[in-house]
């Protein structure tokens, strides 16, 4: 099955909003996450597009509504992810005096998280409702539409 533009696009973007380049991660001398990780980062946003309230109609990758919430919600998604094997992995090492804390960025990556994610889901929360609302103009007709309206008929 071949890859939408869409997602190669999105998956770009998300990458250089989360500047996950071996360039620039100094200490890896790599990208921090595989296609893999940002694909399921990606979709699990637009997974969370379509099961918050109001319910619409389903979106996919090729048709999500809003870029400034997809690169938002899987820079989350990349950053939870990136925490929990901080988490797992951190080894606090002591020998000979020196002190050496490996994987410990956690607290960070939690930090990023909440600061992340109270403008997300205030902004797809009302996203949501104004796509549900835009999307009620005019689509519910009725005959009695024009009961009680008042005509100046001269």
């Amino acid at each position: 099955m071949a890859e939408s533009e869409a997602r190669t696009l999105a998956r770009k973007l998300l990458r250089r909003f989360v500047r996950d380049y071996p360039e620039l991660n100094r200490l890896l001398r790599a990208q921090e996450h595989s296609p893999e990780d940002i694909d399921l980062a990606l979709d699990l946003t637009v997974a969370e597009w379509n099961a918050k309230n109001p319910p619409l109609s389903p979106v996919t990758i090729d048709s999500y509504p809003n870029l400034w919430l997809l690169l938002h919600g899987g820079a989350i998604h990349l950053i939870r992810s990136a925490g929990i094997l901080q988490a797992r992995n951190r080894l606090p090492y002591s020998s000979g005096g020196i002190s050496v804390r490996m994987f410990d960025k956690t607290e960070i990556y939690m930090q990023w998280v909440r600061e992340f994610i109270s403008d997300y889901s205030n902004t797809l929360t009302q996203s949501k409702i104004a796509t549900n609302v835009r999307g009620g103009w005019g689509g519910v007709s009725s005959v009695y539409w024009s009961i009680g309206w008042w005509s100046n008929t001269e």
